[in-house]
């Protein structure tokens, strides 16, 4: 059996691709969904109900998006640019990036289990701006790791 590695290649770049949308767009979705709820109440509890379901599919994703990356890298690992070129500069302010959103995700993924499973804190507007905060600074890293992906392969 002959494997296509121009198929091989493509499919790993489309769930690389697919992972980050996800990522990116649950957290835009959560973030939304956590700005249109009032300060108290149990709108809030609701909405930490789905910051918590969403959690799940972040992590999932990001282990796609960390499996499918270190492949393309081990793939491409050779004739890589060096650091110290602009295209090599790129990659590790990426790659800097992308190791920040991992861990202020695990912070805003305790805070979350940790808000979801005290009723009294998960219910107050604190809380909800805590979360709101947490998810906004989710999308922004997600957006510029987004952002330095384009510049990578664009410029």
């Amino acid at each position: 059996m002959v494997i296509d590695q121009t198929a091989v290649s493509f499919a790993i770049r489309f769930v690389h691709v697919a992972s980050m949308a996800v990522l990116l767009g649950g957290s835009v979705l959560v973030w939304m969904s956590l700005a249109n709820i009032p300060r108290s109440g149990t709108d809030v509890r609701n909405g930490l109900d789905v910051a918590v379901r969403y959690e799940w599919l972040f992590w999932a994703a990001m282990g796609l998006l960390i499996m499918t990356g270190v492949g393309n890298l081990g793939v491409l690992g050779r004739s890589l640019p060096g650091p110290e070129t602009s295209w090599g500069q790129k990659l590790t302010i990426k790659l800097m990036l992308a190791a920040i959103l991992m861990l202020g995700s695990v912070l805003r993924t305790i805070l979350t289990a940790v808000l979801h499973a005290d009723s009294r804190r998960s219910e107050s507007g604190k809380a909800l701006a805590v979360m709101r905060t947490s998810y906004g600074a989710t999308v922004v890293l997600s957006v510029l790791v987004v952002l330095m992906a384009l510049a990578l392969a664009h410029g």
